[in-house]
């Protein structure tokens, strides 16, 4: 009996391996269900043998390259964080000696933060899909909802991620953040109570760091586990189709996306890499920066509308998809076949983007 036979024989003896492992599988690592009532090498060949479900199948997969991406975010945060210092005098001093003098501390940090960009692109682009064919409907409103929390959540990490470097661009994006979600009423009050926002001070750095490596990290892994049983459990379609087994058509797929995905945010971190400026400093005129991409439409509405009215609308938007389920009761077939609901997405969705490359480029 070979060293890895006696281990596992050893552990399932101990340790009910099919359950960890259906534990893991929920994160999409393969979607068929591990048996619970045989020795675990053959649960795993069952599993691997068994046809995989529609919702595995291309474009499907952007559930688990969502998840791929977050997973290269905490991996390559988890390097940064065992030299970052989260205070005012050593935050710039330590996140420029991460970059410059650490093993691969450049390629790490740049590929960080690619990887959160793609993360936040990928996660529009699939709330977009979900509205173009309907997954919102019932039964899926539940699904439809952690999918826009996830996005919610991802986007408050990478602010919380934005201040952390006190280079001139996060100082300064740090305090454009905060005047566009303070005057939000219930979000922006959360924002100044859980992060002492308003000034850069220890007190903000520490929090912003905390939210950033431990809270936030441990709500979207949970979001993304209740995301993927509610994929498990209805499907994305009311249609079923079983395709080739898990092993080894998934399985491959899988792999296929982990290396395009690091290929691409490689690649990305190499030719255009973050570029840290000087330290901030406090009332220093910063022209060059702009504001998140998801956060030009609103830094928009900031700049053209008196305070009260863009609060009201701002909270209006945020909190609109939670009810989406229940405002569109249309029949859960795709937009292209229902041409009024199709132009007014159209419509919403052209009017952000046109606004949005306007803020970009003033």
């Amino acid at each position: 009996m070979s060293l890895l036979n006696k281990i596992l024989e050893f552990l399932e003896k101990r340790i009910s391996l099919n359950e960890l492992i259906s534990f893991i599988t929920s994160f999409g690592i393969f979607y068929t269900p591990v048996p619970h009532d045989k020795p675990v090498k053959e649960a795993i060949k069952d599993a691997m043998e068994t046809p995989s479900p529609s919702y595995t199948r291309w474009p499907y997969l952007l559930g688990i390259l969502t998840f791929i991406l977050f997973i290269f975010c905490v991996v390559s945060g988890t390097m940064l964080l065992f030299y970052y210092i989260p205070s005012k005098e050593n935050a710039y001093s330590s996140t420029v000696d991460t970059i410059i003098n650490k093993p691969f501390g450049f390629f790490i940090y740049n590929f960080h933060y690619f990887s959160s960009i793609t993360l936040l692109v990928i996660l529009i682009f699939r709330l977009i899909r979900f509205i173009y064919h309907k997954v919102f409907s019932p039964p899926r409103e539940f699904f439809w909802i952690l999918a826009y929390l996830i996005f919610l959540f991802i986007v408050f990490e990478y602010i919380t991620g934005i201040s952390l470097p006190m280079d001139g661009s996060s100082g300064f994006l740090s305090f454009r953040i905060y005047e566009i979600i303070s005057p939000i009423p219930i979000i922006g009050s959360l924002y100044k109570i859980f992060l002492f926002a308003g000034e850069l001070s220890d007190f903000f750095l520490l929090r912003s760091y905390i939210f950033h490596i431990i809270i936030l990290p441990f709500f979207i892994f949970f979001l993304f586990y209740l995301h993927f049983l509610s994929v498990r459990k209805l499907g994305l379609s009311d249609g079923y189709f079983r395709g080739d087994k898990v092993f080894p058509g998934y399985f491959f797929e899988i792999l296929i996306i982990v290396f395009l995905a690091f290929a691409i945010i490689f690649t990305l971190s190499n030719i255009f890499p973050r570029k840290i400026s000087e330290p901030f400093v406090p009332y220093k005129n910063y022209v060059n920066y702009k504001v998140p991409f998801f956060l030009l439409f609103f830094d928009f509405l900031r700049t053209n509308l008196n305070q009260i009215s863009y609060s009201i609308i701002s909270f209006i938007l945020i909190i609109f998809p939670f009810f989406l389920p229940w405002i569109d009761r249309t029949p859960p077939i795709p937009l292209i076949k229902k041409p009024i609901t199709f132009f007014l997405y159209i419509f919403f969705f052209s009017v952000l983007i046109f606004i949005s490359l306007l803020e970009f480029l003033k």
